[in-house]
Formats: structure tokens, sequence, C-alpha cells
């Protein structure tokens, strides 16, 4: 039976190659551009790239600037806003594996496929067992995932994300009985490489607690209440101290409460953390400017980053050579970078 559903998806395949069919798809979605729909069905239909490939080339040209271990994790989004033609705001290139690529470069890349070449051996390997009927539907389930996370940011959402790879878990685990009549030196490395594991799960368990601190804290700036913002920012920054945002926040609310120093520092610090944001330059140049001092280079640096971003344009219209009260009187009135 196996054999006979292999044939009959073979001879499919060459007919739809033959007939033209998959080359007019191929153009289709080379080609076309994003349209708006309607009605929300007709997507289904609807083949074009819809702006894909513009941010497949943004990660491919991150990737070409350090081929080896690219431009960092989360930078996707910092090389759009430098280099996109239009002023549409993305924050990743639905492409899994080209954003990968781009930010984690070649070592990302190899560390990525391991886990995917790992999971895909294991389900075949067991589709051999009594239960082949199960495991194949396991490794489709697998292998349909894998090949969305090629063209849509699915992969960044729990609800399918969780699913894969508990499936692929579940399908790959040994029984019982299995397990039980397991080698001793071998449960001994499961054991080890188990505790490792929740040794590496602490990292993750930080950048949520931080997370959740740091939402706080800007929820609680936007309502002017810097009281919790500050509390909240600098707990954010005890779960992990490398992070950018929260010195932001820090710096914003020193700012409204006219410390001026400090909150000149604390953007310093947002800055030394991530140098190629926009936004951490835009905010330096904001309380530099509401302590007085000449925000002008730091507009320039944000508008280098950014050149599309109306608040840089906004600030360098507003602020440029104004000197005093009044450069701090129109900082003041200048809105802060959306998150």
């Amino acid at each position: 039976m196996p054999a006979v559903t292999f044939a009959g998806a073979l001879t499919v395949t060459a007919l739809l190659v033959s007939s033209g069919w998959v080359q007019n798809q191929w153009d289709g979605f080379v080609n076309e551009q994003p349209v708006a729909h309607a009605v929300q069905a007709d997507r289904f239909s609807y083949l074009g790239n819809n702006g894909r490939l513009e941010y497949i080339d943004t990660a491919l040209d991150s990737w070409r600037s350090d081929r080896l271990k690219g431009t960092g994790a989360g930078t996707w989004e910092l090389e759009w806003e430098r280099t996109r033609e239009g002023a549409a705001d993305r924050f990743d290139a639905h492409s899994l594996y080209f954003e990968v690529l781009g930010e984690l470069g070649l070592v990302g890349v190899l560390l990525l496929g391991t886990i995917f070449v790992a999971t895909f051996t294991a389900l075949a390997w067991r589709a051999r067992s009594a239960n082949r009927a199960l495991q194949m539907a396991a490794f489709a389930v697998a292998l349909t995932w894998s090949l969305h996370a090629a063209v849509d940011f699915d992969w960044e959402m729990a609800a399918t994300t969780v699913p894969f790879f508990a499936i692929a878990g579940l399908a790959v685990a040994r029984s019982n009985a299995a397990a039980a009549s397991g080698r001793g030196w071998l449960s001994a490395v499961r054991l080890i490489a188990a505790v490792a594991l929740l040794a590496v799960a602490v990292v993750p368990a930080r950048i949520a607690i931080s997370q959740a601190r740091l939402e706080q804290s800007r929820t609680a700036l936007k309502a002017d209440n810097c009281t919790t913002a500050l509390a909240k920012a600098r707990s954010s920054l005890d779960a992990l101290g490398v992070r950018a945002e929260p010195w932001e926040v820090i710096g914003l609310c020193e700012a409204q409460a006219r410390r001026d120093g400090a909150a000149v520092r604390s953007l310093e610090h947002a800055v030394a953390r991530d140098p190629h944001n926009w936004r951490y330059h835009y905010s330096l140049a904001l309380v530099l400017a509401v302590a007085a001092k000449d925000p002008m280079p730091q507009v320039r640096v944000a508008t280098a980053l950014n050149p599309l971003e109306a608040l840089n344009k906004l600030a360098k219209i507003q602020l440029r050579g104004l000197r005093g009260r009044r450069l701090s009187d129109a900082a003041e009135r200048l809105p802060l970078p959306n998150d």
C-alpha cells in the first residue's frame, strides 16, 4: 500500500510539472505584488509572495555582512529599518530559515539544521515500527510545519510551534518496556543530558521574567506613572542586566523628573547595549534636548539607522537651531518612540 501511494504521488507530480502548472504558480509567487483581499477566504487561492521576497533579501544582506555568525539575534528588524524602500514597519523576515541565516549566520543554520535532521531521522526510523500509520502521521505534521516555516511566521507562535515539538517528541519516545531494557550507562547519559537541558532553560526563563517586567514598566510609562515604571524597569534589569530596553524607560522617567544627568547616563547605557537601534539614539536626543544640550548628533545617527522614520524627521525639523529653554520645551513636545 505505501508503494502504491508513493507511485500515485509521483505520477500526479509529474503531470503537474509537465502541464506547466508548477511553473505558473512559481512565476505567480515571484512576480505578483502584495494585494488587499476584501474577502479573507480569497487568500487561500492567492499565490503571490505578498512582499516576502523583500524580507528575504534583507535577511540575505545581513548574512553577507557576516556569513559565519550573522548580525546577531533580533537584528533583522534593524536591518529592515535601515534599508527599507517603503514606510511599512516589519519585525521579522517571515521565513524561519532566512531569518536565522541573516541573524545567526552559518553557525545558526547548522544548529537549526541539526534539530530538524535529528527530528526527521528519528520519525522516519520509527515509521518502520508496528505503529507506522501513527508515526507517518507525526512525520507529516512535522514536515508541514517545517515547510510552512519557510514562508510565514507561524514558527513564532506557541500555538503552532509547541505541537511540532510535542508531537515529534511523543512519536520518537521509547516505550516504558524499551526504556527499562536499556543499558545503565545509556540511562545515565540521558539523565545528564536532561539535567543539562534544565540548566540551559534558566536563560530563557530569565528572559521571560525580564520581558514581563519590561512590559509592565512600559505600560506604566505610557500612563505617566514613573514610580511604577522605574521599579519595574530596574526589576527587569535584575532578571537580565544586558538589555537596553529597561534603560530607555529609566532614562525617560529620569528626564520627566528633571534629573537630567541621570537621564542622559541611562540612555547612554541603552545606546551602548544596542548601538544599531535608532530608537535609543532618538530617546537620547530627547533627554539631551530636555537638558538643553545639543541633540543633533544623536538625531543624525538615528536618522541614518532609520531614514524613513517619521519621528526622526520630526525631531530634525523641531530641534534644529534651537538653544536653551526653547530647545527643552520643543523636546518635551515631541512624542516618545512607539513600541
